[in-house]
């Protein structure tokens, strides 16, 4: 079986980066498993709707391209 996960930004806790890395390592016998990082759209911390709404669709745009290479 084969899983792909495709998330926006990168995890940057330290903790989350070993529990993802173990979690792979378990799984990796059993599945091929693939991890995608995409990058997240630049914006404001304090972004209008309409400047959220347009960031979140170029991703979309990005993750859409992804699942279309598979």
């Amino acid at each position: 079986m084969h899983v792909r996960i495709i998330a926006v930004g990168k995890v940057k806790e330290k903790y989350l980066q070993e529990g993802i890395l173990e979690y792979t390592k378990r799984l990796r016998p059993y599945l091929d498993l693939q991890i995608l990082e995409i990058n997240e759209e630049k914006r404001p911390a304090s972004a209008a709707s309409s400047i959220e709404k347009t960031a979140i669709e170029k991703e979309g745009i990005r993750i859409h391209h992804h699942t279309e290479v598979a």
